[in-house]
């Protein structure tokens, strides 16, 4: 399963059929929280599926929500699944919907992370203007994350960038030499996201996506 969701050099098209496939082909939360986040950015990224398919998805989702959210694995599916939502929603233009969900996904920041999922929280700080909750969760997450594969290293590493512009933001820091370096790593994929996101739902300051 983590080959399917990790596979991106399939095309758009075999990715969806792939994502279906393993949606039908178990009730586990975390199985189908796969299947729907790569239905969700394919639906975005590449206008593949529909938005009436994933709302039927995600009534699926949201009454099947694990109810330990200290096990990790669950705790990285459910906020990965939440941000999956809270982009569609931006997508569609529906910002109180995507808010909704990027606050469901900040409210899980107390528990212990994977660092997927310190992107995933520091990301939806960021998006919804909370700086200093993302500085807080980015610093709570460096004392008590365990490293298991070098995927992990990368996401850290993306997590940090979020966490640095989200403290120059916060410190009106725009002329740091460190502002547009830290904006251009941030200029592409899920670091992308988060930008646009943001721009959208809380621009003050300035837009701040290339």
């Amino acid at each position: 399963m983590d080959n399917i969701y990790r596979n991106r050099l399939d095309a758009p098209e075999v990715q969806m059929q792939k994502a279906k496939a393993l949606w039908d082909s178990s009730t586990s939360f975390r199985v189908r929280g796969k299947a729907f986040c790569i239905l969700a950015y394919r639906f975005m990224n590449d206008n593949l599926g529909s938005s009436t398919d994933l709302y039927m998805r995600d009534l699926w989702m949201k009454e099947n929500l694990p109810e330990d959210m200290t096990d990790k694995f669950n705790y990285r599916w459910v906020t990965s699944y939440l941000l999956a939502m809270a982009y569609v929603y931006y997508g569609l233009g529906r910002s109180e919907y995507s808010r909704k969900y990027l606050n469901t996904l900040v409210d899980c920041g107390e528990i212990e992370v994977m660092p997927t999922t310190v992107v995933n929280s520091v990301g939806a700080c960021l998006a919804l203007g909370r700086h200093n909750y993302a500085l807080e969760i980015y610093s709570r997450a460096l004392k008590s994350i365990e490293f298991t594969n070098e995927f992990q290293f990368c996401d850290i590493e993306l997590a940090s960038c979020l966490a640095r512009l989200s403290f120059m933001l916060q410190n009106n820091l725009r002329d740091s030499k460190e502002f547009k370096p830290t904006l251009r790593i941030l200029s592409s994929g899920k670091g992308l996201m988060f930008l646009k996101m943001k721009d959208y739902l809380s621009p003050v300051g300035g837009y701040i996506s290339p």
